[in-house]
C-alpha cells in the first residue's frame, strides 16, 4: 500500500520558491541581485522528488502484484500534466491580443514559438536549437514540463521492460550516460534543456525509493541511526549550498554542480523518509499547504511577474529600489497564489479526481 510522504509538498514549494527568485526582474534592482538564486536548481530538485516519486510507485507495484499497469500509469500522468499544460499553452497563444486589448506592450526578445513543438512537448528542443527562449510567456518555463513528460515515458517503459533486481543498473547506467551527455553538450556549447542531460537528477531521486521498497527496515534502521548532528549539518550545507549556487562559480562547475546537487537531493530525501523525524514538515504546515499548488505557482509565475513589472511601471510611482522590490514581491506572489489556488480547486481538481479510475 502506498505511504503518503510528508515533506514533500513542502520540498515542491522551496523548489518552486528558487525559481521565482531567480526570475524577478533584478535589472530594476540591481543592489538586491545578491537575492537572485539560480532557478535551475529548484528545477533539478522537482525532477529528484519526481524520480523518487514514480520510482516508488512503480517499484511497489511491481513488489506487490510481479507486474505494472502502464496504461494506468500513463493515464494518470496525463491527467496530472496535460490539462493545465494545455490551458497555458492556449494561454500563452492568445498572449499578444490580450496585452493588445489591455493595453500593454509585448516582447519582442527570443524566439517566435512553434506552436507544434510546444504541444508535442518539444519545447525544449526548440530552446536548445535557437539558444534562447521563446517570446512568450510563460513557454520559456515549460522545458522543464518536456522533460518531465519524456522521463515518464522512457522510465516507464524500460520498467515495464525490466525485473526488479535489474532495476539498479538502469538507475547507475542513466546517471553515466547523463554525464557524459553533459560533457558533449558542454563541448559543443549547448543548453541542458533535454532528457539526457537531465535524467540524473531523477535518478538521485529513484535510488531512495527502490531501497525503501525493497529493503524498507533496514533503510529506515540505517537512517535512525545517523546522528541527529550530522543530519541537520547536511540540511544546512544543502540549504547554503543551493542558495549561493548562483554568486559562486569554478572550473567546470556546469559538469561538477549535478553530481554535487544530486547527491544532496538524494541524502535530504533519505532523511525525511522515515515516518518519524525530527525535520518532518506536517501537512497543515503552510509550506505544505502552498506545496500542492506547486504545477500552477510554476506555470503562472512568469506571466504574474511579467505582469506585475509592466503594471508598476504604468502606474507612475517613484519609490525607493527595496520599496519598488517589495512592490513587486508581494504583488506577484500573492498574485500568483492566488492564481494557483483557483486553477487547483477549479480546474485540475476535476480531472485528478478521475486518476482513482486509474
Amino acid at each position: 500500500m502506498r505511504e503518503k510522504f510528508h515533506t514533500f509538498d513542502a520540498l515542491r514549494f522551496f523548489s518552486f520558491f528558487l525559481v521565482f527568485m531567480s526570475h524577478l526582474p533584478y535589472t530594476l534592482f540591481p543592489t538586491l541581485y545578491f537575492l537572485k538564486t539560480k532557478g535551475d536548481v529548484g528545477v533539478y530538485f522537482f525532477f529528484g522528488i519526481s524520480g523518487f516519486l514514480i520510482t516508488y510507485i512503480i517499484a511497489l507495484e511491481k513488489k506487490e502484484k510481479n507486474t505494472f499497469d502502464f496504461k494506468k500509469y500513463f493515464i494518470r500522468r496525463i491527467l496530472r500534466i496535460w490539462p493545465l499544460y494545455y490551458f497555458i499553452l492556449a494561454f500563452a497563444f492568445l498572449t499578444p491580443y490580450i496585452l493588445s486589448f489591455i493595453g500593454l506592450s509585448s516582447t519582442n526578445i527570443g524566439y517566435e514559438p512553434n506552436w507544434l513543438f510546444s504541444g508535442l512537448f518539444l519545447e525544449n528542443y526548440m530552446i536548445i536549437y535557437h539558444n534562447n527562449f521563446a517570446n512568450v510567456s510563460p513557454l520559456p518555463v515549460l522545458w522543464s514540463l518536456c522533460i518531465e513528460e519524456h522521463f515518464y515515458i522512457i522510465w516507464g517503459i524500460a520498467l515495464y521492460f525490466t525485473k526488479m533486481n535489474k532495476i539498479p543498473y538502469w538507475i547507475f547506467s542513466i546517471i553515466i550516460i547523463s554525464n557524459l551527455s553533459r560533457v558533449f553538450f558542454y563541448q559543443k556549447n549547448l543548453l541542458f534543456k533535454e532528457i539526457l542531460t537531465n535524467f540524473d537528477y531523477f535518478m538521485y531521486g529513484a535510488i531512495p525509493a527502490y531501497l525503501y521498497v525493497n529493503y524498507k527496515e533496514n533503510a529506515v534502521e540505517f537512517i535512525n541511526k545517523v546522528p541527529d548532528l550530522f543530519k541537520k549539518g547536511l540540511l544546512i550545507f544543502t540549504i547554503i549550498y543551493v542558495f549561493s549556487a548562483n554568486h559562486f562559480s569554478f572550473s567546470y562547475k556546469q559538469l561538477i554542480d549535478p553530481i554535487v546537487l544530486g547527491l544532496l537531493f538524494s541524502s535530504v530525501i533519505f532523511i525525511i523518509l522515515p515516518k518519524e523525524n525530527g525535520f518532518k514538515i506536517k501537512d497543515s504546515n503552510i509550506f505544505s499547504k502552498l506545496g500542492v499548488y506547486t504545477y500552477g505557482l510554476y506555470v503562472f509565475h512568469p506571466i504574474i511577474i511579467n505582469l506585475s513589472v509592466q503594471l508598476y511601471r504604468k502606474s507612475g510611482l517613484q519609490l525607493s529600489e527595496i520599496n519598488h522590490f517589495m512592490v513587486i514581491f508581494v504583488f506577484s506572489i500573492v498574485c500568483v497564489t492566488l492564481a494557483s489556488y483557483v486553477s487547483y480547486h477549479f480546474f485540475e481538481k476535476h480531472f485528478l479526481k478521475l486518476k482513482s479510475k486509474f
